[in-house]
């Protein structure tokens, strides 16, 4: 399955319209593609998969994965909004609200840093090894939740703070820190925040 789950693109889609009897199809069109989007087949769906963790059988676990694939690549070209809001669901059951190692990767790598650069300022070794050395300990949030903040503080602050790693690291800390927040706020801060134009990974 496609694992860009962090393009940032998609948003939650309208409901309004939605099948109220669960066994009608929802079909959306793209010029002269046309999907269907069969409620029927995804429970059948679901049965296999209760059927597939009841047997604990592995191996037919990853087929199975391997067929979804498929029909999920045909989804992504006629619906990219509902693909990425699907993909958007399993990162929340597969990590909560937090990213993990691609999402934040491909988010820090689309920074447009006020200094005039682009991407990371700090990798992933700098960002876990100075969170350490300042008592941070990723209890609250992971590694990558860190790597994004702090890359993200300096992308948007360095016209103002300049080269001064310790401002960056304090306010990274009250950032993410925030008592008045959710857990996952670096996540959840960075699906709200408009993007601009296609920025899919």
């Amino acid at each position: 399955m496609h694992s860009g789950n962090c393009n940032g693109s998609w948003s939650r889609y309208d409901h309004s319209d939605y099948p109220k009897d669960r066994k009608e199809s929802a079909t959306t069109s793209t010029g002269n593609d046309i999907f269907t989007f069969n409620i029927k087949v995804m429970t059948k769906f679901k049965m296999y998969i209760d059927q597939l963790i009841g047997k604990g059988d592995t191996k037919q676990m990853y087929e199975l994965t391997e067929i979804l694939d498929d029909h999920f690549e045909e989804l992504e070209a006629v619906n990219p909004s509902m693909y990425w809001d699907v993909i958007h669901e399993f990162h929340m059951i597969v990590y909560g609200p937090h990213f993990d190692e691609e999402c934040a990767k491909y988010a820090v790598s689309v920074m447009q840093n006020e200094d005039g650069t682009m991407g990371q300022h700090w990798t992933i070794e700098e960002t876990t090894s100075v969170g350490q050395q300042n008592g941070i300990s990723f209890d609250r949030f992971n590694v990558w939740d860190w790597y994004y903040t702090l890359n993200m503080i300096y992308s948007d602050y360095v016209a103002v703070i300049g080269n001064t790693p310790s401002t960056y690291i304090s306010l990274a800390k009250a950032w993410i820190n925030d008592k008045d927040a959710e857990e996952g706020k670096a996540y959840r801060y960075y699906m709200a925040i408009p993007k601009k134009g296609k920025i899919k990974p």
